[in-house]
């Protein structure tokens, strides 16, 4: 902007100089001199106009040009960090790194299916199941989403999301939705039915919660029938999220 209001000012000071006329009493030959002059300082301004407006022209594109860049850079940093933050994950002696945070997995217990659903960050199935197959139902996956740097929502927003979103999906109710505290961070904790069938009906939770720039929902479920029966072993995973 400062250069675009130096050409400005320089552009203005040259008509200035032209506008300045000639004494009454000059000869012919002086005025038609003060009228070539005029005319060729009016000429040279107009081509001084029209550099100071290619000037302006290009200093605007730089300057847009330079601030595409300059987003680009942002969004490309922003994507970098979420890419370290995702490296060295996966299940190992007991402990699963995830992105920004580790959850403590009994591997007696539990089947790590990650790699078959890209849409979560994790996923375990319960491994357990002889003395009911209904127990092959539970499940437990953790979604990270990337926010970025400015945290403009809460958990409380983002249980409102989803929600929303539930609310639109046959068989799906949400029983409660509660603020808590967990772990000292601000979350919410909601609770669903999912009908499936009229025979098949699960009973699942989502803890909600921002920490470092990522929402995080994690989630928890199994056949309404066997679900407080298997709800320590969620709890046992759950109390165990650590953000690092």
């Amino acid at each position: 902007m400062k250069k675009l209001l130096i050409a400005a000012m320089a552009a203005s000071l040259v008509l200035a100089f032209t506008g300045c006329g000639g004494d009454d009493e000059s000869s012919e030959s002086e005025r038609e001199s003060e009228a070539t002059v005029s005319s060729a300082a009016e000429e040279d301004s107009s081509q001084d106009e029209s550099e100071a407006d290619d000037a302006s022209s290009e200093e605007s594109e730089v300057e847009e040009s330079s601030s595409e860049e300059s987003e680009v850079e942002s969004s490309e940093a922003e994507e970098s960090e979420a890419e370290e933050s995702q490296a060295d994950t996966g299940l190992e002696d007991g402990v699963f790194t995830g992105t920004g945070y580790t959850i403590r997995v009994d591997e007696e217990l539990w089947t790590d299916v990650s790699d078959t659903n890209s849409a979560v960050d994790c996923m375990f199935m319960y491994a357990q199941y002889d003395d009911d197959p209904m127990l092959a139902s539970a499940n437990l996956n953790i979604v990270a989403q990337f926010l970025g740097v400015a945290d403009i929502y809460t958990p409380a927003d983002y249980a409102d999301i989803t929600i929303a979103q539930y609310e639109a999906m046959d068989g799906y109710e949400v029983t409660d939705n509660t603020e808590v505290t967990f772990k000292g961070m601000d979350a919410n904790l909601l609770t669903l039915e999912v009908t499936q069938t009229d025979d098949f009906v699960m009973t699942m939770k989502q803890l909600v919660l921002i920490e470092n720039g990522y929402v995080y929902a994690i989630s928890y479920g199994a056949e309404q029938s066997v679900f407080d029966s298997v709800e320590g072993d969620f709890n046992d995973i759950v109390n165990s999220f650590e953000i690092v």
